[in-house]
């Protein structure tokens, strides 16, 4: 690779028909990606490397090397065509707010089909096609609201830290996950672990939520269902996105 050669950033960018994707002996850049992608979707990012692409593909790693310059670069591609909204649909006659809450959903949708997209850093992802599109179609559900181009652009980052932190957990709790230590038994155990340790005179504020029920059954309490959770705090983001429109209004 020399100092003439694009990026991996910068060769997300040209045109398709400018990169060399024609196969050589069955082997080609998008069968390279999708094998990739195939790995991390059954073990997770730490299951990709070169060496076990070029296995599942049944050739050698050398060979890879035409097409990618690296894991880094094999990622960066992977991330791209794994996050892009190939799918999305949206209505512009609908209210802002349905069109605002069904792109984070479509967005989470995704991110549930590829778990391993959360684990890739924010600085790697940033500027690729993918990325930008999903910010384009998140500011076009805004774009007949006051809220400035700045205002809109920061409720995006709200609404996508909260999915992204979504699938952290879910993608922790699936990692971690064994018989009898699932979701629903991990989040139980905690409950009861606040509760025996919660005393008043260290954590009065605590203790005051135990013994208002907070932290009793996981169904009394709403955290059985992580998808519930998950609704109820984009309900609450988009309260608060719709007190800042009729504000600006």
């Amino acid at each position: 690779m020399d100092e003439e050669t694009p990026t991996g950033l910068a060769r997300l960018w040209q045109p398709a028909e400018s990169q060399d994707r024609r196969p050589r002996l069955g082997l080609s850049l998008d069968r390279v990606v999708d094998a990739a992608i195939a790995l991390a979707d059954d073990g997770g990012l730490e299951a990709v490397s070169m060496a076990r692409v070029a296995e599942r593909l049944g050739f050698t790693t050398m060979s890879l090397y035409r097409y990618v310059a690296n894991k880094n670069e094999l990622v960066l591609f992977m991330h791209d065509r794994a996050w892009l909204p190939s799918d999305y649909q949206d209505d512009p006659d609908r209210p802002w707010r349905a069109r605002l809450a069904d792109w984070t959903l479509q967005m989470r949708a995704t991110l549930h089909r590829h778990l391993w997209l959360e684990r890739v850093r924010t600085t790697e992802r940033l500027g690729t096609p993918s990325q930008l599109t999903w910010q384009d179609r998140g500011l076009a559900t805004l774009e007949h609201t006051p809220l400035s181009e700045q205002e809109k652009s920061q409720v995006l980052l709200l609404l996508n830290a909260h999915v992204f932190y979504d699938a952290r957990v879910i993608s922790d709790f699936l990692q971690a996950e064994r018989p009898g230590q699932g979701y629903e038994e991990t989040a139980g155990a905690y409950f009861a672990m606040v509760r025996q340790v919660a005393d008043s005179d260290r954590f009065p504020a605590l203790r005051r939520a135990v013994d208002a029920g907070a932290f009793d059954d996981l169904t009394d309490t709403g955290f059985s269902d992580i998808n519930a959770v998950f609704l109820f705090g984009l309900d609450c983001i988009l309260d608060g996105v719709e007190h800042l429109v009729s504000g600006r209004a």
